[in-house]
C-alpha cells in the first residue's frame, strides 16, 4: 500500500478517535435540538473518482491470480471448446464475485455488470451476464464439479505449505454435516421435500474446522439422508490434509455419521475420530450397567471459565411465563458423563464410547411431575397387593378347602403381569438405587436395580399387556359372578 495512502487512513482514524472521545461520559445538548440535526446535504459527482461498496474485490482477484487459482482453473478444468470471450476461471470467478458483493442470485449479476467501478477493479471489459452464467453452470456433470473441488483443494494445498512447521503440529480437525437448504422454485432440478416437509436441497459439507475452509460440498435433494456419501469424501479430505503435512487428524460429526461399517478403516489408518451416537435401547441399557461411582459430573468450557467469578444472572422471562401459566417445562438439572468399551456388529474391535447422562427435572407450574410420578407408584404398589390378595384368597375351594380352577390361572397371571408393570416402572428403578453414589458398597441394592433397569426398557409393553389382561380378568369375573358361565375347576 503506498505510504501517503496509509499516512492518510491513520489520520482518519485518529479524528474519529479524537471525535467520539469528547462524547465521552456524556455532553450537554446542541441548542437544544436532536443530534441527529442535519438540514441539508449536499452531494458532489467527481469525474476522476469513482467508488463501490465492495472496494477489496480487486484485491481478492490479486490474491487469487497470485495463488495460481486463476491459472489451474483455465488449464486443469476443460468445460470449454471455445473462448467467447471467457474463460472458465472467468465464469466461475464472476459467480464467486457476485456472491461476495452482496448477490443472492445469477440474475444480480446484471448489478455487477453495470457497474463501471466494479469493472475496473476487475481489469475487466465486461463480465459474462446472468444467462451466460446459467449456461456455463449447466454444462457441468458430477465428474466435472468433483475436478473443480480438486483443482481448489490442490491450489489450497499450496497456500497451506506456504505456512510455518507449527501450523501442521496442530491436529486437523475434519467435519461432516447436512444442512436442509429450502427453495421456493418449482422447476429445480434435483430438489425433494425433506422429512420437515421443506422442498429444497440437502447438501453434504466436509469441512477443515481449523481454517474454516469447506473442502467438499456434495449437492443432493432434500429427501437424502445426511450421511449419505460421506465416508468417501471423508477418505477424499484425509489423503488431502496428509499431503498437506498433518499427521494427525480427527473426523468429526453428529449421530448420523457414526457409520460403525467404517471404523476399522479408519482406525488402521490412524485417523481418530469422534461421532455422536443413537441412544439405542441396548446402548441405553450398557450405559445403565455402568456403575454410578464411574459417573463424573460434566462441567462445561464455558462454565469452567467463569468460575468463581460473580455473574448477576437476568431472570429467565420464559421459564417465569411457562410456571404462571402452568404449561409442561423440561429443566436440565445436571448432566455426568462416563465412558465404557464397546464392540458394534460391524467392527472387528471395542472402541471407546462416552455416555452423557441428563437429568431432566419435568415440571408443571410449581408442581414436579416427577414426583407426581412417585406418587402414583406407590398408588400402584397398593393395587397391586389388593390384586394379589384376591388371587390368594381365591384357591378357597367352596366346601373351605383348597380349589384350583380357570379363573385361578387368569387371576395370578395378570396378578403376575402387574406386578411385572409396576416393578418396571422409572419410579421404581429410582427407589431401589437412584440415590445411590456408590454401588459397590451396596451390592444387593445395585443387583435389585440392574435387574429392574432391565425391566424398565420393555414398560411401556409391559403396560399395554397389562391392560389387556384386566380387561380379560375383569370380563372373566363378570360372567362368571352373573352365572353367564360357571369357572372351570380342576381341583375342588
Amino acid at each position: 500500500m503506498n505510504q501517503n495512502v496509509r499516512r492518510q487512513l491513520r489520520s482518519e482514524q485518529d479524528r474519529i478517535k479524537r471525535r467520539l472521545a469528547r462524547a465521552e461520559g456524556g455532553r450537554a445538548p446542541r441548542d437544544e435540538s436532536p443530534e441527529l440535526g442535519a438540514s441539508r446535504i449536499k452531494y458532489e459527482v467527481s469525474d476522476r473518482t469513482r467508488a463501490i461498496g465492495c472496494g477489496g474485490i480487486g484485491a481478492l482477484h490479486m490474491l487469487a491470480r497470485k495463488v495460481g487459482l486463476v491459472g489451474a482453473l483455465d488449464t486443469q478444468l476443460p468445460i470449454l471448446k471455445r473462448r467467447c470471450p471467457y474463460s472458465e476461471s472467468d465464469h466461475i470467478l464472476n459467480i464467486a464475485y457476485n456472491v461476495l458483493a452482496g448477490g443472492r442470485v445469477l440474475d444480480d449479476i446484471e448489478v455487477r455488470r453495470s457497474d463501471r467501478a466494479f469493472l475496473d477493479a476487475l481489469g475487466a471489459r465486461t463480465i459474462p451476464d446472468p444467462t451466460t452464467a446459467g449456461d456455463f453452470c449447466r454444462r457441468f456433470d458430477v465428474a466435472q464439479i468433483l475436478a473443480m473441488m480438486d483443482v481448489f483443494n490442490a491450489v489450497r494445498v499450496g497456500v497451506w505449505q506456504q505456512q510455518p512447521a507449527s501450523f501442521f503440529e496442530a491436529r486437523a480437525c475434519i467435519d461432516a454435516d447436512g444442512s436442509i437448504v429450502e427453495t421456493t422454485g418449482e422447476c429445480k432440478q434435483g430438489m425433494d421435500v425433506s422429512y420437515k416437509g421443506i422442498w429444497g436441497y440437502h447438501p453434504l459439507a466436509v469441512t477443515l474446522a481449523n481454517t474454516g475452509e469447506v473442502l467438499y460440498i456434495v449437492n443432493r435433494g432434500g429427501n437424502r439422508p445426511s450421511q449419505e456419501g460421506a465416508p468417501e469424501y471423508f477418505t477424499r479430505a484425509i489423503a488431502l490434509c496428509r499431503s498437506a503435512g498433518w499427521n494427525d487428524i480427527l473426523l468429526r460429526g453428529d449421530s448420523a455419521f457414526s457409520q460403525t461399517a467404517h471404523f476399522d478403516r479408519w482406525h488402521d489408518d490412524g485417523v481418530k475420530f469422534v461421532f455422536g451416537f443413537d441412544a439405542y435401547k441396548p446402548m441405553v441399557a450398557r450405559a445403565e450397567a455402568v456403575d454410578e461411582g464411574e459417573y463424573s459430573e460434566l462441567v462445561r468450557k464455558a462454565n469452567e471459565a467463569f468460575e468463581g467469578v460473580a455473574r448477576a444472572k437476568q431472570p429467565r422471562v420464559k421459564e417465569q411465563i411457562v410456571k404462571e401459566r402452568g404449561y409442561p417445562n423440561m429443566r436440565l438439572e445436571r448432566e455426568d458423563v462416563a465412558e465404557f468399551e464397546h464392540q458394534s456388529n460391524k467392527c472387528s474391535r471395542p472402541y471407546r464410547f462416552v455416555a452423557l447422562r441428563k437429568t431432566i427435572v419435568e415440571e408443571r407450574g410449581q408442581r414436579c411431575l416427577g414426583e407426581t410420578h412417585r406418587y402414583f407408584f406407590y398408588v400402584a404398589v397398593i393395587i397391586s397387593v389388593i390384586n394379589t390378595y384376591d388371587a390368594i384368597v381365591a384357591f378357597h375351594g367352596e366346601g373351605g378347602g383348597f380349589g384350583f380352577g380357570l379363573g385361578n390361572v387368569i387371576l395370578v397371571v395378570n396378578v403376575l403381569l402387574l406386578w411385572t408393570y409396576t416393578v418396571s416402572c422409572h419410579s421404581c428403578r429410582h427407589v431401589t438405587g437412584g440415590r445411590l453414589k456408590h454401588f459397590s458398597k451396596h451390592p444387593v441394592r445395585y443387583w435389585v436395580w440392574s435387574q429392574v433397569s432391565k425391566l424398565n426398557t420393555r414398560h411401556m409393553q409391559f403396560a399395554w399387556i397389562t391392560l389387556g389382561t384386566l380387561v380379560l380378568t375383569d370380563f372373566y369375573i363378570m360372567l362368571v359372578a352373573s352365572n353367564t358361565i360357571s369357572d372351570l375347576r380342576f381341583v375342588g
